[in-house]
């Protein structure tokens, strides 16, 4: 077997390099998905691993690690970081440097989880592909849903590491390199994945016939054998049919060999026929006609080599995933370390997490130097994180997003950064603070029975374990914990009646294994010492074992009721006391750590409390008093409780005043920052506007006389007929700058104007509270400064400070035309000028009767088609007139876009509503002329007219003068043409169908295209090519969603229509800077399959995702190349111009003039060479063909392109061939 030339053509992946083994050693012991209680120390020649194993296990139990890591588990996304999180398997550092690294990643997994929130990081596409490796490995052959599992996983690995490097460029590196490490130097097996898409369809799960030439052949001599096969045994099928020997045709397939049925009664028919098999009921045999027993044959033959074929590239490709087994298996321990980073960010989030920060003996040292009171452990506010994810966990906002909380991002600086939210910090569970001295060694915890001592030692043990596995901490600031080798706990009973243990004895076994195994750099939990045995020598054994641990161990936590330990403190500095706070007023525990105390077990106030007779304690104080002979036992309580409300009200006090403070600085800043250099800004910006408007006033007159003085040089030396043409050239020209600056109309209003201003009945104003709202004034009252006014169909009283005028000069704009022009053949109007509006007094207007032709429905419209129809009707109205704009009540849209239109356009003078009680319908006095924007306008048109008349011009049509100010106009897309001569355009001779003919009626030469394209669209850039060829763009107004753009080269001219949507992935890959338009992107695309040859164009175009169509021509080694996208979103035709060459343009009435009926739409998702033809980007291998295309009368009226997937082009080129794909030309198939 032999497979394709572009399969053969894969480069193997490398070798592993000497650091990839080395990891593969590494990640063979599987570190990451070892249980945590095989975290070893570094002592190991002093205690048995074994038990270390044993002990740590039951820690972790003790301390609820794994339902701890069960609250981890719904923020991962694959299954096997999931499976991990399940089995309490999670990464755990086995240094400090690791544990450093991995709240690192959780830094770093934070902020994408920020950058990421439009569009967030999906791990969950990732499959766990583990075990089809391993059936490689042992040379099973994997099937194709396996092999595109496999490369699923590799793309959708690729695609992690392409987001993530993607927020890393767009944002700070620093922030992001932890994560990018984590993928760093890892194989994503491109060219495996490239192999198993090339030969494996995934989306039907089907081998591909170029696979391998071998498969393609046995597909193609099949597929012939089944036509002949088919077509011999429907005549005989049809044969049977009308001799009676079946009641209709019937074709199948029995015993794997194609039959037809017949009666049981005309077996006869079928002479030297094979029964291969009768119908249940007997009445029909499926028969082998003889003549198919030959044909059967070769199928059958055919269909065992398709498959002895399809099975040998599963081998082939299932030795290749087999070869990349340990590269591909370090890609998914790495991308699960990836989603455990993300499961951690979350968690942090979910629990409003902070970083905690690992110390050294060597930072230890350094703090303890520089301050008395230094803190080896200062965790403020922490919370249970058990009990806080099970509070959460019953909440309504249960990991309903994976941005919740504020979290304090941490880095290795310690500089902090938060990241805010809205979500509440819950007082539940109670927040501890847990502050240990440095040079401390043994923390002795005393206090009532359910006062929260075994909990907040566990809380302890459970922040040491989270911090080592890279986790956030539930607690506020930023908590500073060392770094332990191991957390050894005896907590809880450990009585065994299976080995005969007792409470004291377990407690005793397993404090002697601990001893046993403990370090310099362990932390050790005990609970009870020294419990369960006589008093007196449970206090004589814990202060033994206590003196032997501060020499042994980093830091040990003891919970007691023996007040003698609590004296060990006096003796020995490296001891330390805390008690658990009682409030004596609700005889209730506040689970508040007050270090430096001795607690009180306080057990006959709580006896008291839950209703002992108080006979029964009074004997019991009677025997306190007699045991202990300090009295002031009770005084002491007392003035501790005094002295705790008294700090509580301090606390609180302090609280608010910083609250206070807070807000007032913040108010003063921003009092200040607006109050900063008021008065030079407001003279930079009135002098910015002054400059703006001058410079535009300039560029108009400039523009204006450059345009009238093109216009005299070319009269000069014009000939008679093309008068006309430039007299419509220069008429547009200006019309254009006509449009560019025309002013707006503004009306302010200052207090000035409206201070002294006295509303009157029937007048209308605008309302200020209402968004300067159009009412009508109903009545005015005389005692009081307010204002009765009417708003459609509300009244309502209002201050007559929030009432408006109208602008006087919206009312009365004078008429500023000096003249009057008159057109060739038409009859001339007169117009008042504005001295005789000013003497008559008034301009007077048509009468106010409501007709048809003065009308104008807006109701039912949208926005946009009222817009129009209103501006249109605006423009059709004569000198003087009135028109009715009918908009309607509803919700007012329409008729708040009319009434907006009417105050801002020049030729309205003024509008009203009909009747006052009919707010359906607005009049508007229309005006003889707009007003004119400035004077020069109509100097330079008056020129224009005089030197006509100077030179006696005789036009063709009449002298169109330009509107001073258009009254509406409808934008005009922007233009694009290209025009190659035939032997560089080559275009398709379908284009010319036989039956349209080869006459040139209708259509035009490269020069006449060019000509009528510069009458049209005179404000366009030409680029003129070798012979007459030329591409062009013009500039009128172009959309937001199809924008374009050209751009020349190297000599490569390009013009593009649309978007790309991917262009940001597209400029990473070609190497461009974020500058780099649409148009640069394809120049560069262009070089790629140029220069490096073979490649294929339809692989380059496929990769350009969105709507866009482009035209392209390489001056120097003369190639077009045209290409649209596959829905067809930007409008492109193409066509054949009389004399041969080939048209393309967006505009169908510009190929319509130009190429008459020789013309079609450009195929979507094709592209055309002038080297190789067109061409399918989706199936490049079939040709596309051309199909007649006709009209109602059923006359040939042009031609459309399909792909025709049974006719192949020549196949993929040869392993050392030098042919370049752009010259491979077109062969038609079988």
């Amino acid at each position: 077997m032999q497979l394709s030339t572009y399969f053969l053509s894969l480069q193997n992946p490398p070798s592993l390099s000497y650091r990839h083994r080395l990891c593969h050693h590494y990640l063979s012991k599987r570190p990451f998905r070892h249980k945590l209680i095989c975290t070893l120390a570094n002592s190991a020649d002093q205690r048995s691993s074994e038990l270390v194993t044993t002990l740590q296990s039951e820690t972790l139990k003790t301390l609820e690690w794994p339902s701890l890591c069960n609250y981890l588990s719904p923020f991962t996304s694959t299954s096997m970081a999931f499976s991990l999180t399940k089995t309490a398997a999670v990464p755990v550092g086995q240094s400090r440097e690791e544990s450093q690294k991995l709240l690192d990643q959780t830094t770093s997994a934070l902020h994408a989880l920020e950058a990421l929130k439009s569009e967030p990081l999906d791990l969950s596409v990732i499959e766990d592909v583990s075990e089809i490796l391993h059936s490689a490995a042992s040379g099973q052959v994997l099937t194709v849903r396996e092999l595109c599992r496999v490369r699923r996983m590799l793309g959708a690995a690729r695609a992690v590491s392409e987001k993530l490097a993607a927020i890393a460029e767009g944002g700070s590196l620093e922030r992001y390199t932890p994560l990018l490490e984590i993928l760093q130097g890892c194989n994503f097996q491109l060219e495996l994945e490239r192999k198993i898409g090339f030969c494996i369809d995934c989306s039907l799960s089907t081998i591909l016939g170029r696979a391998s030439e071998e498969l393609e052949l046995i597909r193609e001599e099949r597929k012939r054998n089944m036509e002949n096969l088919d077509f011999l045994l429907k005549e005989v099928s049809v044969s049977i049919f009308q001799a009676g020997g079946i009641d209709k045709p019937l074709i199948t397939k029995r015993r794997s060999r194609m039959c037809v049925g017949v009666k049981a009664t005309h077996k006869y028919l079928l002479p030297g026929g094979v029964v291969l098999n009768v119908s249940s009921s007997g009445a029909t045999y499926f028969m082998e006609p003889k003549e198919a027993v030959e044909l059967n044959n070769i199928e059958v033959k055919l269909s065992n080599s398709e498959k002895a074929e399809e099975m040998a590239i599963l081998s082939l490709l299932t030795s290749e995933i087999a070869e990349s087994e340990a590269e591909i298996k370090y890609l998914l321990d790495r991308l699960i370390e990836v989603d455990l980073a993300f499961a951690r960010a979350a968690y942090a989030q979910w629990v409003n997490g902070v970083c905690p920060i690992l110390s050294s003996k060597e930072s230890e040292m350094l703090i303890s130097n520089g301050a008395d009171n230094a803190l080896s452990i200062d965790i403020e506010g922490m919370q249970h994180p058990l009990l806080l994810g099970s509070f959460l966990s019953n909440s309504t906002d249960f990991i309903t997003s994976n941005s919740m909380g504020p979290s304090v991002l941490g880095n290795t600086s310690g500089e902090m950064t938060p990241i805010k939210s809205s979500k509440v910090v819950s007082n539940f569970p109670i927040p501890i603070d847990i502050k240990v001295q440095c040079g401390t060694r043994v923390v002795i915890i005393s206090g009532p029975n359910t006062g929260g001592k075994t909990a907040s030692m566990k809380t302890l043990g459970l922040a040491s374990i989270m911090s080592k596995a890279g986790m956030y901490l539930p607690a506020k600031k930023q908590p500073r914990l060392p770094w332990f080798d191991l957390v050894l706990a005896d907590i809880g009973d450990s009585q065994s009646l299976e080995q005969s243990l007792s409470t004291f004895s377990g407690h005793i076994s397993q404090i002697c294994e601990i001893l046993e195994v403990a370090s310099k750099e362990s932390l050790v939990l005990i609970d009870e010492i020294g419990s369960g045995t006589d008093p007196s020598e449970g206090v004589a054994l814990s202060t033994s074992i206590l003196q032997y641990l501060k020499n042994r161990v980093y830091l040990a936590f003891v919970t007691t009721h023996y007040a003698d330990l609590s004296r060990l403190k006096e003796m020995d500095p490296q001891y330390e006391n805390a008690a658990m706070e009682f409030s004596l007023e609700t005889l209730q525990p506040t689970y508040q750590i007050l270090w430096g105390r001795t607690g009180d077990s306080n057990a006959l106030t709580i006896a008291k409390s839950i209703g002992f007779d108080g006979n029964i304690i009074e004997r019991a104080k009677m025997w306190v008093e007699s045991l202990m002979p300090e009295k002031q036992q009770e005084r002491k309580g007392v003035l501790q409780q005094s002295l705790m409300e008294e700090r509580n009200s301090l606390e609180a006090q302090f609280k608010r005043a910083e609250s206070l403070h807070a807000e007032i600085m913040k108010l003063y800043y921003e009092v200040s920052s607006e109050a900063e250099n008021l008065e030079e800004r407001e003279r930079a910006l009135r002098a910015k506007e002054t400059q703006k408007v001058e410079q535009e006033l300039n560029a108009a007159k400039s523009q204006i006389e450059t345009v009238v003085q093109e216009f005299e040089n070319q009269l000069q030396t014009a000939n008679s007929e093309e008068f006309n043409s430039l007299v419509k050239k220069s008429e547009s020209a200006i019309n254009s700058i006509l449009k560019a600056h025309q002013p707006g109309y503004s009306f302010s209003f200052t207090e000035t104007d409206t201070s002294s201003y006295q509303p009157v009945s029937g007048e209308q104003v605008h309302l200020k509270g209402l968004g300067n709202k159009l009412a009508t004034v109903v009545a005015a009252s005389e005692d009081d400064d307010t204002v009765l006014v009417q708003y459609g169909k509300i009244r309502v009283r209002v201050e007559k400070s929030n009432v408006r005028p109208i602008s006087s000069s919206k009312q009365n704009i004078a008429i500023s035309s000096g003249q009057s022009f008159e057109r060739q053949g038409e009859q001339s109007r007169e117009v008042p000028s504005n001295s005789d509006a000013t003497e008559s007094g008034a301009i007077t207007y048509g009468p106010l009767i409501q007709t048809s032709k003065n009308t104008v429905d807006l109701r039912g419209m949208r926005v946009e088609e009222a817009e129009l129809q209103l501006d249109m009707a605006i423009a059709a109205r004569g000198s003087n007139s009135v028109l009715f704009i009918v908009h309607g009540m509803g919700t007012g849209v329409i008729k708040e876009r009319a009434l907006e239109m009417l105050r801002n356009h020049p030729r309205v003078m003024k509008y009203e509503q009909e009747k006052p009680l009919n707010y359906g319908c607005t009049v508007a006095y229309i005006n003889s002329q707009a007003l004119a924007w400035h004077e020069c306008f109509v100097n330079e048109i008056t020129r224009l007219q005089q030197f006509r008349d100077k030179h006696e011009l005789k036009v063709l049509a009449p002298f169109r003068v330009p509107r001073i100010c258009i009254s509406f106009s409808i934008s005009v897309s922007a233009k694009m043409l290209a025009v190659f001569e035939k032997a560089i355009g080559n275009p398709p001779e379908e284009l010319r169908l036989p039956s349209v003919g080869l006459d040139s009626d209708g259509k035009k030469t490269r020069e006449e295209i060019l000509q009528t394209f510069r009458l049209l669209w005179p404000e366009s850039t030409f680029y003129h090519l070798s012979n007459g060829n030329f591409m062009t763009l013009s500039h009128g107004a172009q959309g937001p969603l199809h924008p374009r753009s050209m751009v020349v080269m190297d000599d490569i001219f390009c013009i593009f229509i649309g978007t790309l949507v991917n262009i940001s992935e597209l400029r990473r890959h070609y190497g461009l800077s974020r500058q780099a338009t649409e148009a640069m992107l394809v120049v560069d695309a262009y070089k790629v399959f140029r220069d490096r040859a073979p490649y294929p164009p339809d692989q380059v175009i496929k990769d350009l995702e969105g709507k866009f169509a482009f035209i392209l021509f390489d001056a120097k080694s003369s190639t077009l190349f045209v290409a649209r996208d596959r829905e067809g979103s930007i409008q492109l035709k193409w066509g054949m111009a009389g004399d041969g060459s080939l048209v393309l343009s967006d505009d169908p009435n510009t190929i319509e003039k130009a190429c008459g009926k020789s013309s079609a739409s450009f195929p979507p998702g094709c592209i055309f060479m002038n080297g190789n033809g067109l061409v399918s980007i989706d199936h490049p291998v079939h040709k596309v063909k051309a199909i007649a295309r006709q009209d109602d009368d059923g006359k040939i009226c042009g031609a459309m392109f399909q792909v025709d997937l049974f006719t192949r082009l020549q196949s993929i080129p040869r392993n050392g061939s030098a042919a370049n794909w752009a010259d491979t030309a077109i062969v038609e198939g079988d």
